[in-house]
């Protein structure tokens, strides 16, 4: 029997599939119980592989990422876009000393400006 032959009946065992008498004269499952397993199994790869293509074309990724690789992208990016978000709130908040700057205050809009900017892991 091959690995996922194994796999198949013992699952099938514990969850209360019979072994029958089969043609050759050994007890097995059916093949048909195989068959559908195999089916099933299919069905669920390339629903996993569709997945696994969507997110792939989602980050910008080639297809040539092993997985860690990938894996490590995908982190990147994120960090990328948290950060991309941080700035956006940051310039949301200049937004609102901007009257301040405009009024004359120009040097506590620029201070406060760059208070804003400064924790920045780029900087």
């Amino acid at each position: 029997m091959n690995t996922t032959k194994d796999r198949i009946y013992q699952l099938a065992m514990a969850n209360g599939f019979k072994p029958k008498l089969q043609p050759d004269g050994t007890m097995d499952l059916n093949p048909y119980v195989y068959q559908f397993a195999d089916n099933l199994l299919a069905d669920e790869m390339k629903s996993l592989f569709d997945l696994l293509w969507g997110i792939r074309k989602a980050c910008g990724d080639d297809g040539k990422r092993m997985q860690d690789e990938l894996v490590s992208y995908i982190a990147e990016l994120k960090a990328k876009a948290d950060t991309f978000d941080e700035l956006n709130t940051r310039i949301a908040k200049c937004s609102t000393v901007s009257g301040e700057v405009l009024r004359g205050e120009m040097v506590v809009g620029l201070e406060y400006i760059e208070d804003l900017l400064e924790p920045l892991p780029f900087r």
